[in-house]
């Protein structure tokens, strides 16, 4: 029970990294490298406001600006620019990595002498309880978001370009605002986890693309994105499994150094598995396929 309710706090929390990494690759078809710099950066932010003595829920609610900010000017490299998406991408992960160093003053920051919305909590599943508030806050939000003519506008802005340009609309528009939401997730879910964990690292975005990749096929796998709702709701279940299966093989003896191997190796043969299945099937999910 120990290791299900941990799971399901750092599950959920990574759920939200899940939907913005599905806001930008399945959503707005943009595979987006700024995502581990701007979950870094939302840790890092939280983390320096909680030391400067603001609220934990208000630095928790500051943080995701650092994150739009960051897939903004992605977006712009993009759009005004002409620089690929890709290049656009590894671009500003790299300029957030020196910015979060900067922001932290030093590579790692300490928050265990502060009180965090966490320590509101007084037992483990009233942590796991306040993981699932956010979680299930953000899983509203973009329904409805997705569910309006805006957010119809930015889902056909990824899958069919050609219909929101004869539509008189800008595609680059949307791209902006999809990849600003997206990153803006990823930085909500490192202040939480900053928050969680009781510090702030400058490796702690560092893989998550490939974690929110690996989570991602597991929901979907399970719960086929046929609908909106079915996509969102996929991206969560498979973070919280994931984050089950990675407790269980910690438990059973696989080093945390070789965690890293363990998942690249997973999603690989995750994707390999998917495409197998997929073969000579009609597909008829919501978002685009970037892998």
């Amino acid at each position: 029970m120990d290791l299900l309710v941990t799971s399901l706090q750092i599950g959920l929390i990574y759920a939200i990294a899940v939907l913005g990494l599905t806001i930008a690759f399945r959503i707005s078809g943009f595979p987006d490298l700024t995502m581990e710099g701007s979950f870094t950066a939302g840790a890092a932010l939280s983390a320096v406001l909680i030391t400067l003595g603001a609220n934990p829920l208000l630095a928790i609610f500051i943080s995701p600006s650092i994150g739009i900010l960051a897939g903004t000017c992605t977006a712009l490299l993009h759009v005004r620019a002409n620089v690929s998406k890709l290049l656009a991408g590894i671009i500003m992960m790299t300029v957030l990595y020196t910015i979060n160093l900067r922001i932290m003053g030093r590579s790692n920051l300490s928050l265990l002498q502060y009180r965090t919305v966490f320590d509101w909590a007084t037992g483990d599943w009233m942590k796991a309880g306040i993981s699932a508030l956010f979680a299930l806050a953000t899983v509203i939000l973009l329904t409805f978001f997705l569910r309006t003519e805006f957010g119809f506008c930015l889902r056909a802005a990824g899958e069919n370009p050609r219909v929101v340009t004869a539509s008189g609309f800008s595609v680059g528009m949307f791209t902006l605002v999809g990849l600003a939401i997206a990153n803006g997730l990823i930085a909500l879910s490192g202040a939480l986890m900053s928050q969680l964990q009781g510090f702030s690292d400058i490796g702690m975005g560092t893989g998550i693309i490939v974690i929110a990749f690996a989570s991602l096929l597991i929901g979907e796998t399970i719960l086929a994105p046929r609908t909106v709702f079915r996509l969102i709701l996929a991206a969560v279940l498979g973070a919280w499994i994931y984050n089950v299966i990675t407790a269980f093989a910690l438990r059973l003896g696989i080093q945390p150094s070789d965690l890293k191997l363990a998942t690249g190796v997973f999603l690989a043969a995750a994707v390999v598995a998917k495409n197998t299945i997929r073969k000579g099937k009609t597909q008829e999910n919501v978002g685009c396929t970037t892998i």
